[in-house]
């Protein structure tokens, strides 16, 4: 299971991740953004009911990783979908993102939805032997 950590910040929120690989970090990120708005233990154990997949390519490893998170943001939100089981295929300036999806009807919220992913404060980086990252989202 991806983990990370919750910021707290001014009228906005955020997560901060660490990973072995840039995937498992992009994956922890996304995973994280969900996680705030609804469980995604809760949202794991229901059955799946449709998937998704998509590539983008980013001129920089930051903007690669605010466009995964909106793509899957609005995803979520153009199709009241849950997404949970999300796999990410990275390279620092392309990935290839899998997910299944679960209607969001019935998903017991836990927090304000997201409604934008931003660039304020945002790092994502090889630190060491491990790739962390952190994302600010407006709320």
């Amino acid at each position: 299971m991806p983990s990370y950590r919750i910021l707290d910040h001014t009228a906005d929120t955020g997560i901060e991740a660490e990973a072995d690989t840039l995937s498992e970090l992009l994956e922890a990120l996304a995973h994280g953004m969900f996680d705030l708005t609804w469980d995604m233990d809760a949202v794991a154990r229901r059955p799946a009911t449709g998937s998704i997949q998509f590539t983008i390519s980013s001129p920089a490893i930051d903007e690669l990783a605010v466009d995964i998170l909106s793509e899957l943001l609005y995803v979520s939100e153009s199709g009241d979908a849950a997404i949970r089981a999300i796999s990410i295929d990275a390279t620092t300036t392309e990935a290839t993102v899998t997910a299944e999806t679960c209607p969001l009807s019935g998903v017991e919220l836990r927090g304000p939805p997201i409604k934008a992913v931003t660039y304020h404060d945002l790092r994502v980086e090889r630190a060491g032997e491990k790739w962390w990252g952190r994302v600010i989202f407006d709320v």
